[in-house]
């Protein structure tokens, strides 16, 4: 064990600094010098009780690091051993996850520079959080570096680079927890009708026109707005069969995959959207000759339900020219037009969905018929994430009942007369 030694630097000036002796790799002996931070008279004792905490510490540090096989990953930086993480994980991650990390990998590196994984702590990421609030980032964008952060640490432990407990989320026996502790949980909004209404004005002539009703009649999700074909649409059985979703980030990389949940689903028509959709396909294949040759089916690969290979697809929302309607496009060209017409709230396109799901309770649905119309597996998942939603709704279905059931027993009159009868008494 190494032997701590508690000086006075320089002699007599009572500033207390601790010192050890340990072997480096090549079995030289090295002196490592610890500053307490102490200084004065009769605190000597306290200050070698700091040092060998502070000994205990880089010991150990050395014996993990020593531990290394590869001595290269100590010398990777917070972002390259993000990188390390997704390059491993590369065949189980889907690829708008993957895409998703690579942009948060390119945020953390921005910030941490050529800061080594192994040197970054708790206070830097708390830092880089609020820096990144600073510059009016949302709280669930800085959940997702939370969540890319946390398992890039957890790798680092996992081959010994890193050591102690990862500071995004600590042990089970800690308080703390990064991603809890200083992420608040993104609000869900749901639109009134008449903010509905408004937004339904602000779209009306636009290319999000279309794809809003569908949007907020059907609740389903920009990914699988953007990867709906006109043969998707059974006007004679009258059901919307919903297959797939976009993964698109440039035109080499757009792939089509399973909606999310993996199951595809079916919805029944709504005859009222129909007659509005059918005008609009109809007005979309009379633009159809202005396309060039190229832009009638993209080449795309898929991998849908277990199977793969390379499809025809024919979007059913394309720009003008014949290009597509990308799922970024969508999201980009929606938050211009609320910003740009002063919309009263900041509004995702997925908030259409929780506004579906709004909609569906207002009108007295159950909670199973919400499930299976959002394609969610289990009704676990509806409540988790529309719980919020169904509470306010069942406080208005509740009062409405209540109020109904006060007109019934004339509760509402004898409240009155009693009121009355306090104004009587005061005068």
């Amino acid at each position: 064990m190494s032997k701590l030694t508690i000086v006075d630097k320089p002699k007599d000036s009572y500033n207390w600094f601790g010192y050890f002796y340990y072997k480096t790799n090549d079995g030289k002996l090295k002196a490592k010098w610890l500053n307490s931070g102490l200084k004065g008279k009769g605190l000597k004792t306290k200050a070698k009780e700091i040092c060998e905490a502070k000994m205990d510490a880089f010991l150990l540090e050395l014996e993990q690091q020593n531990a290394v096989k590869d001595k290269t990953l100590l010398d990777l930086t917070i972002w390259e051993y993000a990188n390390r993480y997704i390059e491993r994980n590369e065949t189980t991650i889907r690829k708008n996850t993957k895409r998703g990390y690579e942009s948060s990998r390119n945020i953390i590196k921005g910030f941490f520079k050529d800061k080594k994984l192994v040197d970054t702590t708790e206070n830097d990421i708390i830092e880089f959080y609020n820096y990144k609030r600073r510059q009016g980032v949302t709280e669930n964008t800085i959940k997702h570096y939370a969540v890319l952060l946390q398992a890039t640490f957890d790798l680092a432990i996992h081959e010994k680079v890193y050591n102690g407990i990862n500071p995004i989320k600590p042990d089970k026996n800690s308080k703390k927890d990064l991603r809890k502790l200083k992420i608040a949980k993104p609000k869900i909004e749901v639109l009134t009708p008449s903010e509905q209404q408004k937004l339904f004005e602000i779209l009306k002539g636009t290319k999000l026109e279309m794809p809003f009703l569908i949007s907020v009649y059907y609740g389903i999700r920009r990914g699988e707005v953007a990867a709906l074909e006109i043969k998707d649409f059974d006007f004679e059985k009258g059901v919307l069969n919903i297959t797939k979703s976009l993964d698109y980030k440039n035109l080499s990389t757009m792939n089509m995959n399973d909606p999310k949940g993996k199951e595809p689903r079916q919805q029944l028509l709504i005859e009222s959207l129909n007659k509005r959709l059918i005008k609009f396909i109809e007005k979309r294949q009379d633009n159809k000759i202005k396309w060039d040759k190229d832009k009638s089916f993209y080449k795309i690969p898929f991998d849908i339900q277990d199977k793969k290979g390379i499809m025809d697809f024919d979007p059913l929302f394309r720009h003008p020219d014949g290009s597509l309607l990308t799922p970024e496009y969508i999201t980009h060209s929606f938050r211009k037009l609320l910003l740009n017409n002063n919309f009263e709230h900041i509004v995702s396109w997925n908030d259409l969905r929780k506004t579906c799901a709004s909609n569906l309770t207002s009108d007295g649905n159950n909670l199973e018929f919400v499930k299976d119309y959002l394609g969610h597996k289990a009704i676990d998942v509806t409540i988790k994430h529309y719980a919020t939603t169904f509470d306010e709704v069942a406080k208005k279905q509740t009062k409405k009942y209540g109020n109904k059931l006060d007109k019934r027993f004339e509760l509402d009159k004898e409240e009155k007369e009693t009121e009355n009868d306090k104004k009587d008494e005061k005068k």
